[in-house]
């Protein structure tokens, strides 16, 4: 729990635990430690909740290093979800790695679509949907690797600039935690 309060990944490992329990371990069990753990992060929710509220100002993200923060809310969502199968590729193929993603390295994507990339942002977003599906059947046949591969997304989930938009669009660092899942 203490982790939770140091870094946004603290929330992906108590995740990753409870997701364990329920899809592996215990196979559906509640326990009472799984009820301290879920009281635990509803009190970190609510604290940062409280925080982002009455806190601090927060740190203005240039749009220099993500352009996100000035396209609107679905185009910005759209070059989200474009910048996860970029990160997806890279995985696959790492053969083009860059030190900075920043300004203009990577399109916004513009709604309504006006060339192919647009239009491949929405192709993403169903092939993101589709590899959804996939890992709900994936969970019928093999717990485990439907843990781990939950585990990936999750742990990639604070930086993907879908819920919240962060500093940067892009980086390879954001693959180290989710590439446990992964391999």
């Amino acid at each position: 729990s203490v982790a939770l309060f140091s870094k946004e990944t603290g929330l992906v490992l108590v995740a990753a635990i409870g997701l364990h329990e329920l899809c592996v371990a215990s196979r559906g069990r509640v326990r009472t430690e799984h009820a301290l753990v879920a009281v635990l992060v509803v009190g970190y929710l609510l604290a940062r909740w409280y925080v982002d509220r009455t806190g601090l100002p927060p740190e203005d993200v240039s749009p220099v290093d993500n352009p996100i923060v000035e396209a609107g809310f679905w185009a910005g969502r759209l070059t989200a979800v474009s910048v996860l199968f970029r990160l997806l590729a890279l995985v696959l193929w790492p053969a083009t790695l860059s030190i900075d993603y920043s300004y203009r390295a990577i399109p916004v994507v513009t709604l309504p679509p006006h060339g192919t990339a647009d239009w491949g942002a929405l192709g993403e977003l169903v092939g993101l949907v589709v590899v959804g599906w996939a890992l709900v059947r994936l969970r019928r046949r093999d717990a485990r690797a439907f843990f781990l591969a939950v585990f990936a997304a999750l742990a990639l989930l604070p930086t993907a600039n879908v819920l919240r938009v962060i500093g940067s669009i892009m980086a390879e660092r954001f693959l180290y935690l989710p590439f446990i899942g992964y391999a």
